[in-house]
Order: structure tokens, then C-alpha cells, then sequence
């Protein structure tokens, strides 16, 4: 059963025992379902402060539905939940060919002209950190991988000592050009492709990315932006 939280002219807000909220937008007299998926029975306000570029909603274009990751800092405006991708928070996710679409789009709380393009070759795009013990994960992006670029992976990484945190694990996806071919899941440094331990150990200082990963009695049961690996 559904209970109405709140109702605003055009727009209805609704819960389920699943913990999935159903938005219906009413357009132009047709009223499509969006759904806004609070993981670990976790509402807006109880979500972890986002670190810099790191992922706060992804939106699964295909199932319909949002997932909020961690809530923007008070000085930067509240993360987009828009199913459109010209908010200037989005960056769509593509592993196909080039005239594949994309289903996942990512928000970030920083506009992403703010964000890196990923160099060619290829180079690190995305890193998801992931509770070994619950599957909870969160995502940082490090660029964005242009259209003429796909996302590759997930690509294993040998951790050095100093970006080792207990119980979690560390891998990614990779931006390369569609010509490019990779032999396996483990990844050596090159030129152009050194994987950003610097950025992502000082990342792993923030303490509320660190608990909320850590959060044992609330094991992950939504969907992945990443493929699990």
C-alpha cells in the first residue's frame, strides 16, 4: 500500500513499504511515474554529506528511477533528480557502441564544466568504493568520458598502502577510445593512465563517506552504477 506524504499542484509524493517514492509528473495532460529510491531506509536528510565530484543521484533512465547517493553541501544547490541531462549536473554513462544510448546518468553536486574531459587513450573516470562486507558503495567521478569514448571495466587495481581502508574495496571504470582493446581486469600504470590514489586517499578522510559506508545493519539492496565486481 501507498500513503501520501504531501501533494503540490501537478506533483504527488508517495512511499511504499519497499522505500521507493513515487513522483508522478502531470505533462501536458499525460502522467508519468518517477521513482526516488532511498537506500537503507536512509531519507534525504539522513544521506552523507557528498565529498567534491562525487556522485549524489544516479538516475536508471530505463527503470524509471533515481537513486539518492549523498545530499549536496549547504552552499551548492540541492542535487538534480531530473530525468533530463541539460541541468549541467549530468553526465551520462555509455558502454556500448556509438550510437548506443545511455541508460545511467550520474548528478554531481559541482557543474560538470567544471569536471575534466578523460584523456586518450583512455584514462580513470569513475571509482566506486564499496563496503566488502554489506556491497554498500559510493561513486567519485574523476572525468567525464566524451562521446567519442566509452566506459570500460570494472578494472581491479592494487591499492598502496597509504589508500587502504579496511573492509573497502576500491575499483573503476575506465574511458577509452573505441578502438581500444585491454587484456583482462587488472590494470597497469602507463603513461596517461595513473590511477588517482592521491586524490582518493584524501577522499577516504572524509569520516561520513567512510560511516556510511560502514554501516553494517543496512546491507545494499539497490541497484549498482557500477557493475559489481
Amino acid at each position: 500500500m501507498c500513503s501520501t506524504l504531501h501533494t503540490t499542484p501537478g506533483r504527488q509524493v508517495a512511499h511504499t513499504s519497499l522505500l521507493i517514492y513515487d513522483v508522478r509528473f502531470i505533462t501536458a495532460g499525460k502522467e508519468s511515474l518517477h521513482y526516488h529510491f532511498y537506500p537503507h531506509n536512509q531519507h534525504l536528510f539522513q544521506l552523507p554529506e557528498c565529498a567534491t565530484q562525487q556522485v549524489c543521484n544516479a538516475v536508471y533512465k530505463r527503470l524509471n528511477f533515481t537513486q539518492p547517493l549523498c545530499q549536496c553541501p549547504s552552499r551548492s544547490d540541492p542535487c538534480s533528480a531530473s530525468l533530463n541531462t541539460n541541468d549541467e549536473r549530468s553526465i551520462e554513462l555509455s558502454m556500448g557502441g556509438p550510437t548506443s544510448r545511455a541508460t545511467t546518468v550520474i548528478k554531481t553536486c559541482e557543474p560538470v564544466w567544471s569536471v575534466r574531459e578523460c584523456r586518450t587513450p583512455r584514462d580513470w573516470s569513475i571509482l566506486a568504493l564499496q563496503n566488502t562486507r554489506t556491497g554498500k558503495a559510493h561513486y567519485l567521478v574523476i572525468c567525464k568520458c566524451p562521446q567519442a569514448a566509452k566506459l570500460d571495466g570494472p578494472l581491479n587495481h592494487d591499492q598502496p598502502s597509504y589508500a587502504q581502508v579496511p573492509g573497502i574495496r576500491v575499483y573503476g571504470m575506465m574511458c577509452i577510445s573505441r578502438n581500444y582493446r585491454r587484456v583482462g581486469r587488472q590494470v597497469a600504470d602507463d603513461n596517461g593512465t595513473d590511477f588517482p590514489w592521491e586524490y582518493l586517499a584524501e577522499t577516504l578522510k572524509d569520516t561520513h563517506l567512510l560511516q556510511d559506508l560502514d554501516d553494517v545493519d543496512a546491507p545494499n539492496s539497490s541497484p549498482m552504477i557500477l557493475p559489481p565486481h
